[in-house]
């Protein structure tokens, strides 16, 4: 809270003003007219999640029916999916899964390899040259990617580690373009 409320301490100019932490790289929390709760866009719908959001995405491939992950950059929620999802019918963006760390991107998405490069330092990706992986391409720890979304939004990951099964992640979002400044 910026100005909390203390009985007999605060004058009615001080309560509950103000904006702590809301811009373009501050993750917000929002909350709809309906009850509904998203975390890392604005109030609009639009905003970039911090590059510090954290996410750690699991497979399962010991037990049938086997799962695996996926994210969805404009919800900022992750979904358990058939393991055996078609690109097509997948709820998030993209899925990571197997213990070489695949990348499967929906239908639609496409992704770019930024290369050895820290979340912090990507401020705007390219707008061409993305592929779209049906789980041949994996991720690699220490690599940052590019996903281009539909209506010209764009999300970015930065692959923390690698460990079977789970792989940890920070992302960020702009629904906006490919600038998250």
């Amino acid at each position: 809270m910026k100005a909390p409320l203390l009985f007999g301490l605060s004058d009615t100019s001080n309560i509950a003003t103000g904006n702590v932490g809301v811009g373009n790289n501050s993750e917000q929390i929002s909350v709809s007219e309906t009850g509904s709760v998203t975390t890392g866009v604005g109030s609009s719908g639009t905003g970039v999640a911090s590059a510090g959001s954290m996410l750690t995405m699991t497979y399962n491939n010991v037990v049938w029916p086997w799962t695996l992950d996926s994210f969805s950059f404009d919800l900022g929620t992750k979904t358990s999916e058939d393991w055996n999802v078609y690109q097509s019918a997948m709820t998030g963006d993209f899925g990571i899964y197997g213990d070489n760390h695949h990348l499967l991107t929906k239908t639609g998405v496409g992704y770019l390899d930024l290369g050895m490069t820290g979340l912090s330092s990507v401020t705007s990706v390219p707008t061409t040259g993305y592929g779209t992986s049906n789980g041949t391409a994996h991720v690699v720890a220490g690599h940052s990617y590019a996903f281009k979304l539909a209506g010209g939004a764009y999300g970015a990951i930065e692959i923390i580690s690698t460990t079977v099964p789970v792989t940890t992640l920070r992302y960020k979002y702009s629904a906006s373009g490919a600038s998250f400044n």
